[in-house]
C-alpha cells in the first residue's frame, strides 16, 4: 500500500524528535511529573497497578462548613508549586530555546517567564512575567517587562525593568526601572528610576529618581531626585533635589535643593538651598541660601543668607541671637539680610547684616552686631556692642564707648 506523502513527512518528523541523536529536544515537565521525580516515585509498569501502590497516610477530615480553617504557625510559608517547563530546545542547553526552559545559554524566546533559573545570552519575553520569573540573567533581556532576581547586562522593557537583588549594566524602560536592591550602571525610564538600596552611575527619569540608600554619579529627575542616604556627584531635579543625608558635588534644582545633612560643592536653585548642617562651597538661590549650622564659601540669595533663624524679621536689631553658635564665612550676598552667630569675610545685604560677632567688611543699610565688631561696616545705621574697627554711616552706635562717643554721626573709630 502506498503511504501518502503528508503521512510520510509527519512520521519522519516524529521519529526525528524521538531520536537521541537529534539536536532537537521537546522538554515538557508538567507539575505532577516534576513533583514525582523529586520524591523518586515515578510510576512504572510494575507500580502502576493498585496492588503495588504505597499506602497513603491517613488524612485529617476536612473542616465542617462554617468552621474556621486551621491557622498556620508564625513564619510558615505556603509551599509554591514548581513551575512547568515546556520548551523546544535545540542542542541541549545551548543555542535556541522556544518556551519556558529553566536554564539556557544562547537565544531563548518565551511567551511568559516563570520559575526560570540562570539565563545567559539573549532572553526575549513576549508577555508580563509571572511570580518568581527568573533567578539571574546575564546578557540581553528584552520584553514587555523583564524581571529577574539579578540582572547583569542590558535590559530593555517596553513598560518596565524589575530586579529583586540588583541590576548591573544598562536598563531602559518606557515607564519605570525598579530594583529592590541596587541599581548600578546606566538606567533611564519615562517615569521613575527606583532603588530600595544604593544607586551608582547614570540614572535618568522623566519624573523622579528615588533611592532608599545612597546615590552616586549623575542622577536627574524631571521633577525630583530623592535619596534617603547621601548623594554624591551631579544631582539634577526639575523641582527639587532632596537627601536625608549629605549632598555633595553639583546640585541643581528648579525650586529647592534640600539636605538633612550638609550640602557641599556647587548648588543652585530657583528658590532655596537649605542644609540642616553646613552649606559649603558655592551656593546660589532665588530666595534663600541657608546652612542651619554653618555657611562657608560663596553664598548668594535674593532674600536671605545665613542660619535662617527666627530673628530674620525681628525689628529689634540690637538684641542677642537665639543661636549664637551658627556661623557664616566667606563672600555672603543677600537682597534682604545676612544673619549668623558669627560672620567672617565680606557680607553684603540690602537691609541688614546681623551677627553676634562680626569680622571683616559689612555693607548694608543696617549693620547690627550684638557682640564684638572687628573690621569695617558701612551703612545708614551701624550698631556694635563693642567696636574694634571703623563704622561709617549716618548714625553709629557703640554702647561700650565713652558716653560722648556712644552715638556719633558719619564715623566712629575705636582700636
Amino acid at each position: 500500500m502506498q503511504v501518502p506523502p503528508v503521512l510520510s513527512v509527519a512520521l519522519a518528523v516524529s521519529l526525528g524528535l524521538g531520536s537521541c541523536a537529534s539536536p532537537v529536544r521537546l522538554n515538557h515537565r508538567p507539575v505532577g511529573f516534576w513533583a514525582a521525580a523529586e520524591r523518586g516515585r515515578l510510576p512504572t509498569a510494575a507500580t502502576a497497578s493498585p496492588a503495588h501502590q504505597e499506602p497513603r497516610p491517613p488524612q485529617e477530615p476536612a473542616p465542617a462548613q462554617g468552621d474556621p480553617a486551621p491557622a498556620r504557625g508564625r513564619g510558615e510559608r505556603t509551599a509554591r508549586a514548581p513551575a512547568p517547563h515546556l520548551s523546544l530546545d535545540l542542542f541541549g542547553g545551548y543555542g535556541l530555546s522556544l518556551g519556558n526552559s529553566r536554564d539556557w545559554t544562547g537565544l531563548r524566546i518565551n511567551f511568559r517567564d516563570r520559575g526560570a533559573g540562570h539565563l545567559r545570552g539573549v532572553n526575549l519575553t513576549l508577555w508580563a512575567p509571572a511570580d518568581h520569573a527568573v533567578e539571574r540573567i546575564d546578557g540581553l533581556a528584552l520584553g514587555v517587562a523583564p524581571v529577574a532576581d539579578h540582572l547583569r547586562g542590558v535590559a530593555l522593557g517596553a513598560l518596565a525593568s524589575v530586579t529583586e537583588d540588583a541590576s548591573e549594566g544598562i536598563g531602559l524602560a518606557g515607564l519605570a526601572v525598579v530594583s529592590s536592591g541596587n541599581l548600578s550602571g546606566i538606567h533611564a525610564a519615562g517615569l521613575a528610576a527606583v532603588a530600595e538600596r544604593d544607586m551608582d552611575g547614570l540614572q535618568l527619569a522623566g519624573l523622579a529618581v528615588v533611592s532608599e540608600g545612597n546615590v552616586s554619579g549623575l542622577s536627574a529627575g524631571g521633577v525630583a531626585m530623592v535619596a534617603e542616604g547621601d548623594a554624591t556627584g551631579v544631582q539634577l531635579g526639575g523641582l527639587a533635589t532632596v537627601t536625608e543625608g549629605a549632598m555633595s558635588g553639583v546640585n541643581l534644582a528648579g525650586l529647592a535643593a534640600v539636605a538633612e545633612g550638609s550640602i557641599s560643592g556647587i548648588t543652585a536653585s530657583g528658590l532655596a538651598a537649605v542644609a540642616e548642617d553646613e552649606l559649603d562651597g558655592v551656593a546660589g538661590a532665588g530666595l534663600a541660601a541657608i546652612g542651619s549650622q554653618h555657611v562657608t564659601g560663596v553664598a548668594i540669595a535674593g532674600l536671605h543668607v545665613g542660619d535662617g533663624g527666627e530673628e530674620l524679621f525681628d525689628l529689634n536689631l540690637t538684641g542677642a541671637l537665639e543661636n549664637p553658635s551658627t556661623s557664616a564665612c566667606g563672600i555672603l550676598v543677600a537682597g534682604f539680610g545676612v544673619q549668623a552667630g558669627t560672620i567672617e569675610g565680606l557680607s553684603i545685604a540690602g537691609i541688614f547684616n546681623r551677627a553676634e560677632d562680626f569680622t571683616g567688611v559689612g555693607l548694608s543699610a543696617c549693620n547690627a552686631v550684638s557682640g564684638t565688631q572687628t573690621g569695617l561696616t558701612v551703612g545708614i545705621f551701624n550698631h556694635a556692642e563693642d567696636l574694634r574697627g571703623v563704622q561709617i554711616g549716618l548714625l553709629n552706635h557703640v554702647p561700650s564707648n565713652p558716653w560722648w562717643a556712644r552715638w556719633l554721626p558719619l564715623v566712629n573709630v575705636r582700636t
